[in-house]
């Protein structure tokens, strides 16, 4: 009965190989296809929204990188809008990676959130990478307001205040509605390089989205966010930030004001009357 056995596992071994190479032998394999490493693509670098006044460079970067650096190439750029600048094409070196691509921009004063597409031409364009990067760039009226702060109150507790560049960012009207909402962007409000947006809606309401506004010495970025009103007789607008660092906590929230130019409109963003700081 082993003998049977043993003989019949060989049999069935037999057949099943038999079929198997059967199978093998009508099946046809498709080759692999190879990888296309070629191209080149950009490289996402820092802010993608950009504000300008009427005296700053009108000047960017983008970074182009590429898989394939085994040799000498170039690649050719491309760009959306006659107002954008960027070299015609740029070539490597082999072994270079990326390149910092410098790009220059020709808008008009008042040009607000124009959308610039900078990318490679399609047929210079690395497959798995980024073909494009789009900008949305404003060339912004910049007036100067006084800012008073209850968060950076001096050691006698008073609040403090100093004057601030603030960007004219635009007023859009709902087509429904006909209401209007004012943007703006005060630059540098409390540390440099830290800009804070706020819209103003003609009914008197500001907003600001969280955002980071200045750097505390021992936690870090500290984010201000809150709602604001404006006030007529002042041409200032009282905000109620709230302070936060997150994940931290944060200093509640605090009474911070902007003061308009004297005769200034901020609801249709214009001056109607010689401009001077509305508080001295």
């Amino acid at each position: 009965m082993k003998t049977i056995i043993k003989y019949s596992h060989i049999a069935l071994l037999a057949v099943i190989a038999f079929a198997f190479s059967a199978c093998t032998d009508e099946y046809d394999y498709d080759s692999v296809e190879t990888v296309n490493n070629e191209g080149a693509y950009i490289l996402a670098n820092g802010k993608t929204t950009l504000y300008w006044n009427d005296t700053e460079d009108q000047s960017f970067s983008v970074v182009v990188a590429r898989h394939d650096d085994s040799e000498t190439k170039t690649y050719k750029l491309t760009t959306s809008d006659g107002s954008v600048s960027v070299p015609a094409e740029v070539s490597f070196e082999a072994n270079e990676k990326s390149k910092v691509v410098p790009v220059t921009c020709h808008f008009n004063v008042g040009d607000i959130k124009k959308k610039v597409t900078i990318g490679i031409a399609d047929e210079d364009a690395y497959t798995y990478g980024a073909h494009s990067q789009t900008y949305t760039i404003s060339r912004c009226k910049t007036f100067e307001g006084m800012f008073m702060s209850e968060i950076m109150q001096d050691e006698e507790g008073n609040f403090q205040k100093w004057p601030v560049t603030v960007y004219e960012c635009g007023v859009t009207t709902n087509e429904e509605t006909g209401k209007k909402t004012a943007q703006y962007l005060i630059s540098n409000v409390y540390d440099a390089g830290y800009d804070v947006m706020f819209t103003l809606k003609d009914n008197g309401k500001a907003a600001t989205d969280g955002q980071p506004a200045w750097t505390h010495p021992a936690y870090g970025d500290v984010y201000v966010s809150g709602n604001g009103t404006y006030f007529s007789e002042q041409n200032c607008i009282l905000f109620l930030w709230s302070q936060d660092i997150p994940n931290l906590g944060g200093f509640g929230s605090t009474r911070e004001y902007l003061f308009f130019p004297a005769g200034y409109d901020p609801f249709n963003q214009v001056q109607t009357e010689n401009q001077t700081t509305g508080q001295e």
